[in-house]
């Protein structure tokens, strides 16, 4: 159940909004500890970007995006490391995603190369606030008319590897048959989230 991993007083003291507040799993907490031990180094601040080709409508895609985003609790998720009993990660019941655009159609290839490679490494310099949701963010350069870079720049606190390929994938499909493809809609979100793998890692260190 809902907040059935903290304690009574520390429910009481969670702002409104949250629909689920759970602590953190020790690989988490080793992650951010890195992250503030050397914050110059961006350590666990991942960058992937993607080339699409693909028709491009930006509030289709936006509108994609804020789907994904409400479809998966932990995209909803900002840490609070020292306001309460013990770190926990708190689950928004909204989150605000923004999709900023560039637009480098007017550029050779090679440039564009340059310019998303360059935009990366200043992303890189804009560490995540962990009190602040969400813990990922996405950037659009626009190449064409229908080719694209989709930058997805996220926490590894949040999102492993294989997260960020369905995360991609799921979202892609969704764009597109938001665009009237023919694909198929997503389906029901997954019926086991994070909180449950919390929940099992709680109880094997009570165990």
């Amino acid at each position: 159940m809902p907040f059935s991993l903290i304690s009574t007083e520390d429910r009481q003291s969670l702002p409104n909004g949250i629909e689920d507040a759970y602590p953190l799993t020790r690989l988490q907490l080793g992650m951010i500890f890195h992250s503030e031990y050397a914050p110059s180094t961006a350590v666990y601040h991942d960058v992937m970007s993607y080339f699409v080709q693909a028709p491009l409508n930006i509030q289709i895609l936006h509108s994609a995006i804020k789907e994904i985003i409400a479809r998966h609790p932990v995209l909803r998720t900002s840490i609070s490391l020292n306001q309460f009993s013990q770190s926990l990660q708190l689950v928004h019941s909204q989150v605000t995603i923004d999709l900023p655009v560039d637009d480098i159609s007017s550029f050779l290839l090679d440039e564009q190369e340059k310019i998303i490679a360059t935009w990366i490494e200043q992303d890189k310099k804009s560490p995540f606030v962990w009190d602040k949701t969400p813990l990922l963010r996405f950037h659009l350069h626009q190449r064409s008319g229908n080719t694209f870079n989709l930058t997805l720049s996220c926490h590894h606190a949040i999102l492993d590897g294989w997260s960020v390929a369905t995360l991609m994938t799921e979202l892609l499909q969704q764009y597109l048959f938001l665009l009237g493809e023919k694909v198929l809609p997503l389906k029901k979100a997954p019926s086991i989230t994070f909180r449950d793998y919390v929940a099992l890692e709680q109880a094997a260190l009570k165990s």
